[in-house]
């Protein structure tokens, strides 16, 4: 239950073992009070200046991972047709121009 407290509301929550330590190195790193710490980690999730929701931002991450995986799905499916389309005859990978057994150039 809320209480107002210094001109803003106060609530008691529970944290999982360990939470209230991290939460105080955090705040002392960012030279901040423990409550200032976890007023802003709450208002970072709530707050976004491009209007976008954290969902938003990441559906549009895998969205744009997508479109990069499927053009290099793309491109291997042509460099391997392109191998495959290749006559067969006494071809080394060994005696191909830069190859190397350890990857090295």
């Amino acid at each position: 239950m809320a209480k107002i407290g210094r001109g803003s509301e106060q609530a008691m929550i529970r944290l999982p073992d360990g939470m209230r330590d991290r939460l105080k190195e955090e705040a002392k790193k960012n030279g901040r009070s423990m409550n200032a710490e976890i007023v802003a980690r709450l208002e970072a999730t709530f707050y976004d200046p491009t209007g976008h929701s954290a969902t938003e931002a990441l559906n549009s991450v895998i969205a744009a991972n997508y479109i990069n995986a499927t053009k290099i799905a793309a491109i291997l499916r042509e460099a391997l047709e392109r191998v495959e389309s290749l006559p067969l005859g006494d071809v080394r990978v060994e005696d191909m121009e830069g190859y190397s057994p350890d990857g090295s150039q």
